[in-house]
């Protein structure tokens, strides 16, 4: 009889928890691992993963994390939501490229981990879910999967816009998760020319309002700072104050 394959899962999210649960239906050995700044034992996903009796591993470097759990053996799966690692070379090569990473913007344009505030601040309606498979550079492999599609009018902070990109990011993963197990997916390669790459964005760093820029500005960047985040930052005397929301009312 045949041994199980694996699925490792690398990460954390919602959308990590409903691969869980698709590997399970699969037949499936699944085990998570993920970092500590991404772990947080109270959180819905961490709850589905734990009722599905799917091991949770937690350490900071990926060299940690591999040594616990089922080793990568032949046929088994990789697959990363918004894991904080970067797969090197020489680990790659384990999985005989059989190893995907889930991307909630359009590739090649918006590589990185700067999210939907880069959205908001670049007034970009257009956006995509991406299945891509994982090479040495960041959220540069070549494509398997990409569905684009336009935001929405009323998606007016971070929270909203990840929240309807993960509708759309489930419905993708769930329609072609068999096709990924049976390795049954064509590839193309990204165009280099087209690439950008958004860094992370700090709150405390990158929250400032500079009052000489426009009000409309002021209004966008305070949303791209909101919810689910801290909000912009002003100082009012030798107070801090956060502003998550501008109205912008015009005379009569």
């Amino acid at each position: 009889m045949p041994k199980k394959k694996t699925l490792h899962l690398f990460g954390a999210g919602n959308l990590l928890a409903k691969a869980a649960e698709l590997g399970f239906e699969n037949n499936l050995r699944v085990v998570v691992r993920t970092s500590k700044r991404l772990f947080n034992p109270n959180c819905l996903w961490v709850q589905k993963v734990k009722n599905l009796q799917v091991p949770i591993f937690v350490e900071n470097s990926l060299e940690k994390v591999m040594r616990r759990g089922s080793p990568v053996k032949k046929g088994d799966i990789g697959f990363s939501f918004g894991a904080p690692w970067i797969f090197k070379k020489t680990w790659l090569k384990k999985w005989n490229k059989n190893i995907y990473n889930m991307h909630n913007r359009l590739l090649p344009q918006h590589r990185g981990a700067g999210g939907a505030s880069w959205l908001i601040l670049m007034k970009d309606k257009k956006n995509a879910t991406t299945i891509h498979k994982i090479n040495e550079g960041i959220d540069a492999g070549n494509i398997i999967f990409q569905e684009k599609y336009f935001l929405p009018k009323g998606l007016l902070n971070p929270k909203t816009i990840d929240l309807f990109s993960e509708k759309k990011a489930e419905t993708l993963l769930t329609k072609n998760f068999y096709k990924i197990l049976q390795g049954k997916v064509k590839q193309f390669s990204q165009k280099i020319n087209n690439a950008t790459y958004w860094p992370r964005i700090n709150t405390k760093i990158h929250g400032w309002i500079n009052w000489n820029w426009s009000l409309q500005d002021i209004e966008i960047f305070c949303r791209a700072f909101g919810d689910p985040y801290a909000g912009a930052k002003t100082l009012f005397g030798k107070n801090t104050l956060t502003i998550h929301e501008v109205i912008i009312r015009k005379n009569k």
